[in-house]
């Protein structure tokens, strides 16, 4: 690497770094349900070895009747052994991965177009698709935040690197054979992709794999160790802690017909290639900034161009960008809810390294000539405001405009509950507050070895552990006599509050009542 390209290569770097870890705590304004979940069994698991239902060293991880993949919290297991249980020790995990994923996504690039024979412009489409994702408002998004999809995104990153490496030096099969394995266990979207992408790569590898013969053989057992406990679930009947909620939100389980299925299924994947998803709306609340799409609208020229030049390529570099995005498609394509910035996360880096190509045939073309500066120069202005503009609506406005939509309040009722504790006798909290069991339990720190002790979480809609029970609340015929704390949705019925906690919009996030 030159040094020009080191220097470049390290400035982008401390750019991922800062926007991924600055106030990493405070921004997005509140941990969500999911987040808190990841959050308290790690603890559990720490002080106990057992996630919250009892469950000792889990794979998988039962939270709200749901199955979540437990890498992110075995993860999150050696932060808290140097950080307090908070949010951002719970984000950390994810931010790190994040930085990871920006660095690799550079050395990814290098190897992929390597593919095109030798392409001298290699380095700076490189260094352009770090910086892309670098600065990426979807990346941002889910690194800044308790996603196993960004875990999931980075160890495939990792994984693919390796493999295409692997195909010169056989030693790195090893390492992409454990990266992709752990893909599979970090995020349930992974699971149906990164197998029908790795047929596809070996496929189109086959005579450089197939030269290494036995060689062969202990990657494709480390890949099949991984494989096991799928397996076993399976053979048990409970596939449903494989994909979690994927087998309830699937078309196939909200159709009436084949026929309306495979329709469903065609919608949902056009509905991803909408230029307005990508651009401009996004989905989700949750998944962008207010106001915004989850890719910058000035990529889009770019990615266009950039589109054109990959359909020109007759290498196999076209083969498998276009691979990767057909196939990346197909995981969300099949589930209800689209199109879905989450479960389609592992196409990013494909979709910056379109971008790029754009980029750069675009700057050599300005550097020819020099006709173009000037409005090769608007257009930076243009670029320039695009940042200023999401890092404005990302860091500040979003807390303003989105707080409930990430679950605030909790908190700030948690806190005030602590200091008026010994007040009362018994504190309920409303069940039409969203999983309010889990939030008490982390912000409690509630120690899990107690919490265990007095049953754990029930497989019931009632929870409770020392003084808290956590039920839906009939006013008229709870008791009224000072005695107890009454934490309710604003939709419940109550007397005269004695505090309420607010979104920043003003609504009303928790009403508090004896």
């Amino acid at each position: 690497m030159k040094i020009l390209n080191k220097i470049l290569f390290t400035g982008i770097l401390l750019l991922a770094v800062f926007l991924r870890i600055w106030n990493l705590g405070n921004i997005p304004i509140s941990l969500n349900w999911d987040e808190v979940a990841i959050g308290y069994n790690a603890y559990s698991i720490l002080k106990t070895g057992m996630d919250e239902h009892g469950v000792r060293f889990p794979i998988v991880l039962e939270s709200f009747g749901d199955f979540k993949p437990a890498l992110y919290s075995y993860l999150l297991v050696p932060v808290l052994m140097v950080f307090d249980l908070g949010s951002f020790a719970v984000r950390l995990p994810s931010a790190v991965f994040g930085i990871i994923g920006v660095i690799f996504s550079y050395f990814l690039t290098k190897e992929l177009l390597k593919l095109r024979g030798n392409y001298k412009n290699a380095p700076i489409v490189s260094l352009t698709v770090m910086f892309l994702l670098a600065v990426s408002p979807w990346h941002i998004q889910f690194s800044r935040a308790a996603f196993e999809a960004n875990i999931a995104t980075t160890f495939f990153i990792i994984g693919f690197w390796a493999f295409l490496l692997g195909l010169k030096r056989p030693i790195f099969l090893f390492l992409s054979a454990a990266s992709l394995g752990f893909s599979l266990h970090a995020y349930h979207s992974t699971r149906l992709f990164v197998p029908l992408f790795l047929l596809f790569l070996i496929f189109i590898f086959r005579e450089n794999l197939l030269a290494y013969g036995k060689k062969l053989l202990t990657p494709a057992i480390i890949g099949f160790l991984f494989l096991i406990p799928f397996f076993y679930f399976a053979l048990t009947g409970r596939a449903e802690m494989i994909f979690g909620r994927a087998s309830q939100t699937t078309v196939f389980s909200n159709s009436k017909s084949l026929n309306e299925a495979v329709y469903k299924i065609g919608e949902g994947y056009l509905k991803h290639v909408s230029l307005k998803w990508l651009f401009v709306t996004g989905d989700n609340d949750r998944h962008h900034a207010p106001s915004s799409g989850i890719l910058y609208i000035w990529e889009l020229p770019f990615f266009i161009l950039g589109i054109l030049i990959l359909l020109r390529d007759k290498s196999k570099f076209k083969l498998v960008i276009l691979s990767w995005i057909l196939l990346g498609l197909v995981p969300s394509s099949l589930t209800t809810e689209v199109p879905h910035a989450i479960r389609t996360l592992i196409l990013i880096p494909s979709l910056q390294i379109i971008t790029a190509l754009g980029v750069v045939k675009v700057a050599l073309t300005v550097w020819k000539k020099k006709i173009l500066l000037l409005p090769a120069f608007f257009y930076i202005l243009f670029i320039g405001f695009g940042f200023i503009l999401y890092f404005h609506l990302y860091f500040y406005q979003m807390n303003h405009e989105y707080s409930r939509f990430w679950q605030f309040g909790y908190s700030d009722a948690v806190s005030y509950v602590r200091q008026n504790d010994q007040k009362y006798k018994k504190i309920v909290v409303s069940n039409k507050l969203e999983q309010p069991y889990i939030f008490f339990l982390f912000f409690l720190r509630y120690d899990p070895k107690l919490y265990l002790s007095e049953g754990g979480t029930r497989k019931t809609k009632e929870q409770a552990f020392g003084k808290y029970e956590f039920r839906n609340i009939n006013w008229k015929e709870e008791v009224h006599d000072g005695s107890v704390l009454n934490i309710l949705s604003p939709s419940d019925e109550r007397s005269e509050p004695i505090h309420t906690i607010r979104y920043f919009d003003g609504g009303d996030a928790f009403i508090i009542a004896e």
